[in-house]
């Protein structure tokens, strides 16, 4: 098999630095797709185009992390059969999960298309920019089955240590996308649909690229009849793990959305300069995301071998790595809001609108990316119920509730939104913590379940 890390030997920063930074660059270059879009478009547009980028790229994020929470469940089960050097059942397990997950994509895709129209209606989608968010919605939800795709073996290679790879397709495919979005809306002025159809291609792109390493370089799957099969016991340990995650990501973007139909209610200038934010907001959030992919590894792998050790040393290293980032953003946010928002449009009204909320906003890249890292223990060892318990109870008891008496109750108005996120966290943070300091996760959620079916048999 081709370049796989193990993690479980060695000092921790040794293998948790070069297994994560693959991981960040990877997902800063994923997160530039959607800021180059913004970017483009608000030049070239405006601010219609910018509301419609926020609002159909907040829907196309919402079908993107089914997939990243389906596949996190199958990155623990590859992780651990790879601590447990149980190499044959990877490949099966690999099958099962390409195979679902391409049926899902196609399901969701098909269903968000379908449903289009009623939902920005619900959304409350400013009339001004209602029918280019159809359009750009329409034709990144055809792209859904590429993405589903990568993810799936994305997920794969770093449940074996591997992240490099995945780092030099999304490199290529973001180079592309910048370079098709001038073509499609500069030059060829497709407006939104340009932005959407750069995106599509390079989506297309990424899976074919991904396909063709894991068959050439890796054993983890072979294009033949035979590999495209569903096992249902790989399968059920997959969807166990990885369904919470998946209802934990989509309730929080539900609460997201609901929160957006908020800023909606104001004009689209409001919802253009929230979706600025949101895209900074997409870079901040990196560090903690990549460092809770990094741990889920680190504690797949690690768990089966008792070393928790080094599992607490990688959580301590994350939350330095995450924080010092989070820290240089905030500062940014607060220093230099107007120049960060005429990166998107030089409507002096959108920056004017949305300086306070910017900063406010940053404030979560301190309590979110330490959550995130809590998040990757729990995820590894398997426990994802936890994860999703938290999720919720922070997206919709605390996030939506506080945005609403900010905005609704007390002077801050529209900024008051932008308060909600980095408060809405230490629900989270605190049900996360006292589960770790309970040491019920140091047996794997697997190794549960294979000892009731154990019993039962």
């Amino acid at each position: 098999m081709a370049v796989s890390r193990d993690l479980t030997t060695g000092s921790v920063a040794s293998k948790l630095i070069p297994f994560a930074v693959p991981i960040l660059l990877s997902n800063m270059l994923q997160a530039l797709y959607n800021i180059v879009d913004m970017i483009i478009v608000g030049q070239y547009v405006g601010s219609s185009g910018m509301s419609a980028i926020s609002i159909g790229g907040q829907l196309t994020h919402m079908v993107l992390v089914v997939v990243i929470g389906l596949s996190n469940g199958g990155s623990v089960v590859i992780g651990r059969m790879f601590g447990r050097g149980e190499t044959g059942e990877m490949r099966r397990t690999v099958s099962s999960m390409v195979c679902f997950l391409t049926i899902v994509g196609v399901a969701v895709a098909a269903a968000m298309i379908a449903c289009a129209r009623p939902l920005l209606r619900l959304m409350d989608t400013p009339a001004a920019s209602f029918e280019q968010t159809v359009t750009y919605l329409t034709i990144c939800m055809s792209g859904t089955v590429f993405i589903y795709i990568y993810n799936a073996l994305n997920a794969a290679l770093r449940g074996i240590g591997q992240s490099m790879r995945p780092m030099i397709i999304v490199t290529v495919t973001t180079v592309l996308n910048v370079a098709l979005d001038f073509v499609f809306v500069g030059l060829l002025g497709m407006d939104v649909a340009g932005a959407a159809l750069a995106t599509v291609i390079c989506q297309l792109i990424s899976a074919v690229m991904i396909v063709w390493y894991c068959c050439r370089s890796t054993e983890l799957m072979t294009l033949n009849r035979g590999f495209f099969r569903i096992h249902l016991p790989d399968l059920s340990n997959m969807v166990r793990i990885g369904l919470p995650q998946s209802i934990q990501f989509t309730a929080t973007n539900i609460s997201f959305l609901l929160v957006l139909s908020l800023i909606n209610s104001y004009n689209v200038v409001a919802s253009a300069a929230a979706g600025a934010a949101n895209k900074v907001w997409s870079f901040g959030m990196l560090p903690g995301q990549s460092m809770m992919s990094a741990m889920v590894s680190l504690t797949a792998q690690n768990l089966p071998k008792k070393n928790y050790g080094r599992i607490y040393r990688g959580f301590a290293m994350s939350v330095a790595i995450s924080w010092g980032i989070g820290f240089v953003m905030i500062a940014l946010c607060w220093l230099i809001p107007d120049q960060i928002y005429s990166l998107f449009t030089s409507e002096e009204a959108v920056g004017e609108m949305g300086r306070l909320f910017l900063g406010l906003y940053s404030l979560c890249f301190i309590t979110e990316n330490y959550m995130f890292c809590q998040y990757g223990i729990l995820t590894g060892a398997g426990y994802t119920t936890i994860t999703m318990t938290c999720a919720i109870l922070s997206a919709f008891v605390a996030r939506y509730t506080l945005a609403v008496i900010f905005s609704q109750y007390t002077a801050l108005g529209f900024d008051g939104i932008a308060l909600a996120y980095p408060l809405s966290p230490l629900i989270s943070i605190t049900i996360s913590g006292i589960y770790l300091l309970s040491g019920r996760w140091k047996i794997s959620r697997i190794d549960r379940l294979e000892q009731k079916r154990a019993a039962k048999a």
